[in-house]
């Protein structure tokens, strides 16, 4: 059995193969399937939370280009 790697819940690994993708029920977070024996998995950051974050590193940039 696996554990979700963001909230801990059991996941149902059963028959998985290398490359896919597995959802948690619990939390909805996204895992890529990187080894099955024994069973990895390593979570997928969203799309979303990466292009809000490089939003918030262009507006720190630009507004130390304002105050200087």
């Amino acid at each position: 059995m696996a554990e979700c790697l963001a909230c801990q819940a059991v996941l149902d690994s059963a028959e998985v193969e290398i490359g896919e993708i597995v959802i948690c029920n619990e939390c909805g977070a996204d895992m890529e399937v990187i080894a099955v024996h024994p069973l990895e998995l390593e979570l997928i950051e969203d799309d979303e939370d990466v292009e809000e974050d490089e939003d918030d590193e262009d507006a720190e940039e630009e507004e130390e280009e304002f105050s200087s």
